[in-house]
């Protein structure tokens, strides 16, 4: 299996919902940083074939304020070695790569619905290695008095919805 990843070059259009976005990342870089070399070239390969990613309820911005350190450098017990950015840290690798695949610019979507309570934009990385993100606010059903949506359905609605899908396989000039 992991022969197979690191051999292959079809590019890849990552969609993900929720906290898929946040474990397959950090997923991702810990192969890439792997003692193992089978591992480490799989995750390489696998991210450098990454050519568009879509999230939906992300959560990256609200987790990455969890991964802080506030203990003036001291790490407390227990944390992980994950940076708090792994997306940010990924692109970083991939750029100082020479690979044909890894010099793609990586186009990121984030969907967020404003009645999503565990949705938030995703806006430019705070990494050192940032990159460019579209934030696309979009209402996963109707809502009531225009203000509110079932909270329910605004998390968990985004590949049900619509303009959603049509983004996805179409992108912004539309299907043929």
């Amino acid at each position: 299996m992991l022969s197979a990843a690191s051999s292959a070059s079809k590019p890849i259009v990552f969609i993900s919902e929720s906290l898929g976005s946040k474990v397959a990342f950090d997923a991702i870089y810990k192969l890439q940083t792997s003692p193992d070399a089978a591992e480490e070239a799989a995750g390489v390969r696998i991210f450098d074939r990454f050519a568009q990613v879509f999230m939906g309820a992300n959560q990256l911005p609200i987790l990455a304020l969890a991964d802080q350190d506030i203990s003036d450098g001291v790490k407390a017990r227990g944390l992980s070695d994950y940076p708090a950015d792994s997306l940010g840290a990924l692109l970083g690798s991939r750029t100082l790569r020479s690979s044909v695949m890894a010099q793609r610019p990586l186009q990121v979507v984030a969907f967020t619905d404003p009645n999503d309570l565990l949705s938030y934009a995703l806006a430019r990385s705070t990494s050192e290695i940032s990159f460019d993100v579209i934030d696309v606010i979009v209402s996963n059903e109707s809502t009531l008095f225009g203000l509110f949506e079932r909270p329910d359905t605004a998390h968990t609605g985004y590949l049900k919805n619509g303009v959603v899908t049509k983004l996805i396989a179409c992108g912004t000039k539309g299907c043929p």
